[in-house]
Formats: C-alpha cells, sequence, structure tokens
C-alpha cells in the first residue's frame, strides 16, 4: 500500500485533465456518427433493443478527494492496530467518495481478507473447544462479507461428506449380509405357575417346564431319584435354580423352546455350556500388563482359553456368556485407567550464622632485650655494608653509631631484627642497662559482629498413577573413591631381574627401568541432594494413603581415611491424608553455638571487666527443616467390584435320601 499525502499540485492539474477530457469527448462522438457503415454482404433481419443510457459520472470534487484521503489515512492506521473491521469501513468510505482510485479498492480488498481470516480462526478455536454451533456462525458471517472466498470454503462442513454409520455384527453369506444371532437362550412364557406333586426328576422336570411352554430332553447320566416340590405362583427363572438343586442339573438350550437337561460336573460343562468368543482391544498397554490381564482371567475366573497378541495389543476370550460379562466387569477397570494424584510436596530450609567478636585483645607474651648489645651486634653484623657506605659517600665519615643503625634501618637491611619490628611496646633504663620491650602481637580492640541467614524454597509436583511407585531425584551424584588397584609392575620391583630373568619378560634393562605403576581408583557415584520414593493409594473413602520415603544427603565436610564423610536424613514412613490437606513429614532444627574468652588471667574473669580485659568470640548456627507433602486426586477412577455366584451341589447322601 502507498500511504503518502498526494502533493498540491495532484489537485490542480486533475481537474485540468478533467476538462480536456470533456473537451475531447464531442468530438470523438462525431467522428463516429460520421463515419461511413459498408452494408451486409447479405440481407438479414435484425432485431434492434433500446440501450440502456448511462448516467454521466459525477466528478470528483476536491473537497471528496481529501475527504477520502483523510478515510484511508485512519483506515491504514486502524490496520496497523489490528482492527481489520473498523479499517475495512474506512477504505470502503475511501473508495465510495473516489472511485477512480483504484488504491482505495485494493486497501478494501486486504482489509475485508483479514476479516475473513480473523472469524475463520476464531471458528477454529470454537470448534475444538465443542461449540460447534458457534463456530458455524463465525463460518457463515465470513461467507456473507466474502463468499467467494477459499478460505471460508475449505473450513465450512460439507453437506455432501459422507456419514459414519454404525452396522451390526454381520458375516458375508453368498453376497448377502446377513446379521449374526444372539446367544441362544431359552424362551418361557410369562406367566407365573404353583407346583406341588412327588415325582422322580425327570418326570417333575418334564412336567414343570412343560407348564412354560417348553419341550425337554435328558442325558443318561442324568439322576431320576424321587424328589417333592411344593411352590406357588412362581416364574420359570425363579424355579430354575430351585431345580437344578433339586436334581443336580443344569440346563443347556438347543432351541428358544427345546431344554436339554444335563448332570452338574465340570466335565459336563466343558462338554455342553454354549460358549461366547469376544475380542478386547487394550490399546497402551505393554506385554507385561497384558500378560497380568490375561493370568487374573485364568487364575482368578478360571477362564482356560484367553490368548493374548501382544503384536496387534488384543486379548481374545472364549467363556460363557455369564463368565464374559463378569470378565468383562473386571478389565473395565483396567481399560479406563484407575485414579491419578498430584503430589505437591514443599521442602523448606532456613540457616543461620550469626558471629560476634567484641572486647580487648592484650598482648599473651612479653619480651625484654637489650639495646646497646642487640646495636653492637646489628654493628659487627653489617660491619661491611658499612664500610662500602661509608667509602661511597652514603653514610658520612664520624657518625654516631645510633645514625648508622637509622641508614640501615631505612634501606631495609634491618627488617626481621627486634629494633626494626614495629611490635616494641617501649624503653627504660640508659647507657649499658637501656632496655628494650616487645609484644608478640599488639593490643587491639576488637568491634565485630557477622551475621547471615540462607532460605530456600524447593516445590516439586508429581503426578503420579494409583498404586505406581513415582521416584524422584534432585541433586548432583557425588565420586567416592571405594578401592584402588595397581595397572602393573614398577622398575622397583625389578631391581633385583637379571638380564635373562627380564628377557623372559620381553623386557630390557633400559625399558624396565622406566616402568612406574599407576594406581587406578574405583568410584562409586552417591546421589546427593533430595530423593523421594512413593506410592499412592486411593482408598474407598475417598482419602490417599501414602508410603514416603524420603532421603536427603549432603557432604559433612569431614573425611574419614581419605573418604569423605555423608550426611543423611531418611524418613520412611505410611501416611493417609484427605485429598487437598497437607501433612508435615519432617520438622526438624540443629542449633550449634560455640564461645572462646581470651584476656589476662584474673581480670578476664572480675565482673565488669570482660569487656576492656578480654576478647570475646562467640558463634551461633541454626538450621531449620520443613518438609509438607499434600495429595490432590486429578482423576477418579471407577471403583468395581465383580461378585462370581457360586453353585453348591447336592452331596450324594442327599441325593440318595431324596431329600427336598
Amino acid at each position: 500500500m502507498d500511504y503518502r499525502v498526494p502533493s498540491p499540485l495532484a489537485y490542480v492539474c486533475r481537474p485540468m485533465l478533467l476538462c480536456a477530457a470533456a473537451l475531447c469527448l464531442p468530438a470523438v462522438t462525431a467522428a463516429a456518427q460520421t463515419a461511413p457503415v459498408e452494408p451486409p454482404a447479405t440481407p438479414a433481419i435484425t432485431i434492434t433493443r433500446p440501450l440502456a443510457v448511462q448516467p454521466p459520472a459525477k466528478p470528483v470534487t476536491r473537497r471528496q478527494r481529501l475527504q477520502a484521503e483523510d478515510a484511508f489515512l485512519k483506515g491504514s492506521e486502524l490496520l496497523d492496530k489490528d482492527q481489520p473491521e473498523q479499517a475495512q469501513k474506512q477504505f470502503e468510505r475511501a473508495a465510495a467518495l473516489d472511485p477512480e482510485k483504484q488504491q482505495y479498492s485494493l486497501a478494501t480488498a486486504i482489509a475485508r481478507e483479514d476479516v475473513v481470516t480473523a472469524l475463520v480462526r476464531k471458528s477454529q478455536v470454537m470448534r475444538s473447544t465443542g461449540d460447534t454451533t458457534g463456530a458455524d456462525a463465525l463460518l457463515a458471517s465470513a461467507a456473507k462479507i466474502d463468499p467467494q472466498n477459499q478460505l471460508v470454503t475449505e473450513h465450512q462442513p460439507s453437506a455432501s461428506a459422507p456419514q459414519i454409520e454404525i452396522l451390526p455384527n454381520t458375516v458375508a453369506s453368498n453376497g448377502k449380509l446377513q446379521t449374526l444371532a444372539p446367544p441362544l437362550a431359552l424362551a418361557p412364557d410369562a406367566t407365573r405357575q404353583s407346583f406341588h406333586f412327588r415325582a422322580d426328576a425327570h418326570e417333575m422336570v418334564r412336567r414343570i417346564l412343560l407348564a412354560y411352554g417348553l419341550r425337554t430332553q435328558f442325558t443318561p447320566d442324568v439322576p431320576s431319584a424321587s424328589v417333592r416340590i411344593d411352590i406357588d405362583n412362581v416364574t420359570f427363572a425363579e424355579i430354575r435354580p430351585i431345580l437344578s438343586q433339586l436334581t443336580g442339573a443344569f440346563f443347556v438350550p438347543l432351541e428358544e423352546k427345546t431344554s436339554l437337561v444335563v448332570k452338574e460336573s465340570r466335565e459336563n460343562h466343558d462338554q455342553y455350556d454354549h460358549l461366547s468368543v469376544e475380542t478386547v482391544y487394550m490399546p497402551g498397554f505393554t506385554t507385561e500388563q497384558m500378560t497380568d490381564a490375561s493370568n487374573l482371567l485364568r487364575q482368578v475366573l478360571e477362564i482356560e482359553h484367553v490368548t493374548v497378541n501382544a503384536a496387534s495389543g488384543t486379548m481374545s476370550i472364549r467363556t460363557t456368556p455369564a463368565m464374559m460379562r463378569i470378565a468383562n466387569y473386571e478389565l473395565a477397570d483396567l481399560l479406563d485407567g484407575g485414579s491419578e494424584v498430584l503430589l505437591e510436596m514443599k521442602v523448606y530450609s532456613v540457616t543461620r550464622s550469626n558471629a560476634r567478636n567484641i572486647g580487648f585483645a592484650a598482648a599473651t607474651s612479653l619480651s625484654a632485650f637489650n639495646l646497646y648489645t642487640e646495636e653492637q651486634q646489628i654493628l659487627n653484623q653489617y660491619s661491611s655494608q658499612i664500610q662500602t657506605a661509608i667509602a661511597n659517600g652514603l653514610i658520612p665519615a664520624n657518625t654516631s653509631p645510633i645514625a648508622i643503625l637509622g641508614y640501615l634501618l631505612s634501606s631495609g637491611l634491618l627488617s626481621g631484627n627486634s629494633l626494626a619490628s614495629s611490635q616494641i611496646l617501649g624503653t627504660f633504663g640508659g647507657g649499658i642497662t637501656y632496655t628494650g620491650i616487645s609484644a608478640s602481637t599488639l593490643p587491639t580492640f576488637n568491634f565485630g559482629m557477622n551475621s547471615s541467614e540462607a532460605k530456600q524454597l524447593d516445590q516439586v509436583q508429581l503426578r503420579i498413577g494409583d498404586r505406581q511407585t513415582a521416584t524422584f531425584r534432585a541433586g548432583t551424584k557425588y565420586p567416592i573413591i571405594t578401592a584402588s588397584y595397581s595397572s602393573g609392575i614398577s622398575s622397583s620391583a625389578l631391581s633385583g631381574l637379571t638380564s635373562a630373568q627380564l628377557a623372559a619378560y620381553g623386557l630390557t634393562s633400559a625399558s624396565a627401568s622406566s616402568l612406574t605403576s599407576a594406581s587406578i581408583p574405583q568410584i562409586q557415584y552417591e546421589d546427593l541432594g533430595l530423593t523421594l520414593k512413593t506410592v499412592p493409594t486411593v482408598l474407598r473413602s475417598g482419602n490417599v494413603s501414602l508410603s514416603v520415603d524420603l532421603k536427603i544427603e549432603a557432604l559433612a565436610g569431614s573425611a574419614l581415611n581419605g573418604i569423605p564423610v555423608l550426611a543423611s536424613r531418611t524418613l520412611t514412613s505410611q501416611i493417609t491424608v484427605a485429598p487437598g490437606d497437607t501433612a508435615v513429614l519432617v520438622s526438624s532444627m540443629s542449633k550449634q553455638e560455640s564461645r572462646a574468652v581470651s584476656g589476662l588471667p584474673g581480670l578476664a574473669e572480675l565482673p565488669g571487666f570482660q569487656s576492656l580485659t578480654s576478647d570475646d568470640t562467640k558463634n551461633l548456627d541454626t538450621t531449620e527443616l520443613v518438609i509438607s507433602i499434600t495429595p490432590r486426586i486429578v482423576r477418579e477412577g471407577k471403583s468395581r467390584i465383580a461378585s462370581v455366584p457360586l453353585v453348591f451341589p447336592r452331596s450324594a447322601t442327599a441325593e440318595a435320601r431324596g431329600d427336598d
């Protein structure tokens, strides 16, 4: 886009060009009217229609041009501020005021494109959040603004898109689709009956099933002992388990109205029970997890036919329909996923150190020396240097011994001598007995205090599955040498061997003398810092049971036989916390205090003289540690309990006796 404002010369030239165009227009029209028209080669019948006369366009005034340019500039500013809708209105106003300038029409198209793009983007965001109605409304608004926009056409839902239709389970047979039949089951009459008679088992079962419209067939092994029944107003579903207990048999449907009566035994169930086959898709399961699930079905539910295909992530189960429902109930919790717990752990550590040194530090030892003797020793020791300095004119002749000592002291030769020491407290006496007193350290007054405080907060968030083990480590790995061994034989070990013996090892005297033995260490890396192992369990009450194993390890600052000593804090606990509540796992405080007093004996112990006659040094170090943990249930799994019915067959004694 061109955002430049036209120059004033353009406003003067454009009316002149319009006037010239108006003067030339009649001449062109007249020339067109006087031009000869050749007759057609063959006569033809033509139907003439009146031409629509277009009204002459009104010339754009200077005021309109200025207004159009102002609207264009406002639209450009709005477009820079990411307001395409308002910018489009300004560009349209500019194009309406000055239609001759194509720049305004181009700017209008660009702004319209920005508006449509923004509406399409908002519609996609709303569609991703599930608001399909709002997304379609925004796309409709975009299509109303620019129906031919390709971006709008691509994002509009197609009415001719194929619809997904869920078909029933079918198999192909002779080119036709046949619906798979449901599991075969008996269809007795929905009536209530009463029975009061005594007969053998076969006759009783036949008469009762016939009352509900069912036919009966028996296997040869069904016992036919005499039994009696007295029951009123029952349906077939209610009397069926009673018949199984009385006769020691179970019913297998052959057709909807025909039942096969088979003696109750494990072998007969395996032979006559109708089995269903189901393939369960287990996405995201590892081979080990699928194996554990199949073992659950085999060992707990005693389903023998379970096949695992780890490559496709499926498990095929073949069992009775009743047991299939229980197996699905047990696998539902595995497929839906269990609960998930978010653990928020915070470690607060505060370390304070306070050191104070206040008081008078007196000299602990004094020494006296004779100045005359010290002077003579210095003059005798540096006599050659003194003579050289006098000969060179550095020291004038007939200089006193005290002045010579001054020259030597200024030259730096007496830096280690008692006379040059700055720790001379004073002198006394005169002549040969002139004596000086020096101290090991000069007395000082101490007014020192050093205090430091360090605070540390570690916050850890762990998302863990129910009954899953999670391990979190934060810190460093520190190498510790546990052992070392020599890399070979050194030259000292071969010093006593002859040349022939060295040759047996492939060595010469020169190569044997250069052998060195290197010590190679064995290193074990120790985790320093924080190590947390936890296993959360979501209880049926809604609380969270946590098995916590916490370890904090650091260097103690000392070593034993070259091996560093580690300071360790360990916590192993089993706690139960309500979701959202905070439990404090560790709250410990360590305090170390030391004090040292140095001063003059006797005076340093008198009340009121400690600060004047002694130096008091006091150190106080405290460390506080608090560890808290807060569990939150972020995903709640479904708690299911499947019950498996147990059928206890009649004993052989009861069968023989014919008890009811």
